[in-house]
């Protein structure tokens, strides 16, 4: 079903641009975007952004094939929020993030990845620019949290977007319905 569902999403993709993949944590985002990169034959190479977290620590974020390493979140407790604990660092992003994305839109590949695209990146309107010069200029899989922030609507209202929401998807099969790519995407 796997290879049928990436069948059907590189199918739809002729008319876009990008994918962009949504949904909540552990809905399947990051292994959906690695067997796409493998399915187009992109690799584990393919220039890329990927962020992780440390429970309780830190988020980091390194360039695909690097072994530079970023902070971009530190964990704080005493947080008012419930969820979401973490807390930007802003050079991380506005510095090392920017560096990062200049070298994937000047590189040479036309197609590059981002895994996650999230809530710490709100308030770094540096970094923000770069990755919307980066969906300008480059084709893009995005993997992207599902939460109403100004620069994730703005990636998932694109024309030039195919956009997967992995929750709409789950949430058909939790009804016991036939899942098709056309019932978890937007087409424009």
């Amino acid at each position: 079903m796997q290879d049928r569902m990436q069948d059907r999403i590189l199918d739809k993709m002729r008319d876009k641009k990008h994918i962009v993949i949504s949904g909540a944590i552990g809905s399947g985002k990051s292994t959906l975007l690695k067997s796409l990169r493998d399915k187009m034959g992109l690799g584990d190479n393919a220039p890329g952004l990927i962020t992780w977290s440390v429970k309780e620590k830190a988020v980091y974020m390194c360039k695909v094939g690097s072994d530079e390493t970023v902070v971009v979140g530190e964990y704080n407790p005493r947080s008012l929020l419930p969820r979401n604990r973490m807390q930007p660092v802003q050079d991380g992003f506005n510095i090392n993030g920017v560096s990062m994305l200049e070298a994937m839109i000047n590189g040479a590949s036309e197609w590059v990845t981002i895994d996650e695209i999230g809530y710490l990146e709100r308030d770094c309107q540096p970094y923000i620019d770069k990755l919307m010069e980066l969906f300008e200029r480059k084709r893009v899989i995005a993997v992207v949290r599902k939460q109403d922030i100004k620069h994730i609507n703005d990636i998932m209202n694109r024309d030039d977007a195919l956009v997967i929401d992995l929750d709409a998807e789950r949430n058909m099969h939790d009804k016991s319905k036939s899942i098709s790519v056309g019932d978890c995407c937007r087409y424009d």
